[in-house]
């Protein structure tokens, strides 16, 4: 199907046939994403892996990611650090339970960025920079989702000068040259002996492509999946049934044993068939004339625990149908109100 976007033609892939000509048959042509003004202004052009340009700068990244990170053995290395990272979630919110509510997604959001961190970095945030880094991540994402006049006339001079996202992604750049961004903090970390990867200086783009892409994915899905079982009760009752029926006599749940959980993946694919992190993918740009068609663990070991160890109730006066599920479109799909939960301590979690 081809839209136009101002003065810019677009196709998108609407049948699998199609899909598979952009993703398989012309993926070396397809693979670039294209340099709207947002990601000009944010990603310092391209020196990332996530929207650098296809070539041998690109395929150096992808090698380094892979080697050292992505890797079968890499990533079963990293078991202990989602467990330790899993406990001090099922801490924090014990903690919480005694107040009538907590904010379940600033829990999620802090859990997943210091068990990515942990993994990129070696070691976890302060939580100083946890705050500020998520708060940049998001906003980032948020500007990075639109389009702004000169990214649909890119040809037109006053409608590059009319643009007000990017009066807005400028302001937003000179706020974190300001104050301290994401790869200031890695360059701080990096003087200070604080990175276990990724020393050359050209990599720290990479390493914050990698944050931003596990933070934001991890945690949209986490957070969906809790909102989908407090929205019904029935479904949230037989995933903890599973779970306390092979944990219990541990006291713990165990990673190399959700595996043989069917119930806990089934929960897990219809929330993902529901609430997918990015349902359009991100764009791609044409690097040359062709035809299409004629013309993370991470989830899975955290939703396991918050089941397993809390009783979760939604706030006194709202029913399961009365609650938020709104989505706000961008990179990914979110949910566009906090969740807000109040969870009682089963007698499973240890004292």
């Amino acid at each position: 199907m081809l839209l136009k976007f101002g003065e810019v033609p677009v196709m998108v892939a609407s049948s699998r046939e199609a899909a598979k000509e952009i993703l398989k048959t012309h993926d070396a042509l397809l693979v670039t994403r294209p340099k709207t003004t947002t990601f000009k202004i944010l990603s310092k052009h391209g020196l990332g892996i996530a929207l650098a340009p296809y070539g041998d700068h690109w395929r150096q990244l992808c090698k380094i990611c892979n080697m050292a990170l992505l890797r079968a053995h890499h990533v079963w290395s990293f078991r202990a650090i989602r467990e330790e990272e899993v406990a001090r979630l099922v801490e924090s919110i014990m903690s919480a339970s005694a107040a009538p509510l907590g904010n379940l997604s600033k829990m999620i959001a802090g859990y997943v960025a210091d068990a990515a961190f942990r993994a990129i970095m070696g070691n976890r945030l302060k939580a100083r920079d946890q705050d500020a880094l998520i708060y940049q991540l998001a906003e980032g994402v948020r500007l990075e989702a639109g389009f702004s006049l000169a990214d649909l006339y890119p040809s037109s001079r006053l409608a590059r000068l009319l643009s007000r996202a990017s009066r807005k992604m400028e302001i937003h750049r000179e706020a974190m040259l300001e104050a301290e961004d994401m790869v200031d903090v890695l360059l701080r970390l990096q003087r200070d002996g604080g990175l276990q990867i990724c020393k050359e200086p050209l990599n720290l783009r990479l390493v914050y492509d990698l944050f931003a892409g596990s933070n934001d994915t991890s945690a949209t899905t986490l957070e969906w999946a809790m909102a989908e079982l407090m929205r019904n009760p029935t479904v949230m009752s037989k995933l903890q049934d599973e779970l306390r029926g092979a944990f219990a006599a541990m006291m713990k749940v165990s990673e190399g044993g959700l595996h043989e959980l069917s119930y806990l993946h089934m929960v897990i694919k219809e929330t993902l068939r529901l609430h997918l992190p990015a349902p359009l993918l991100l764009p791609r740009e044409s690097q040359e004339q062709c035809q299409i068609l004629g013309y993370d663990a991470n989830v899975e070991l955290a939703l396991a625990n918050l089941a397993f160890y809390f009783d979760w109730s939604l706030p006194e006066g709202l029913s399961c149908s009365e609650l938020d599920m709104t989505e706000t479109a961008g990179v990914t799909v979110r949910k566009t109100t906090d969740l807000w939960v109040r969870a009682t301590p089963s007698s499973l979690l240890p004292r």
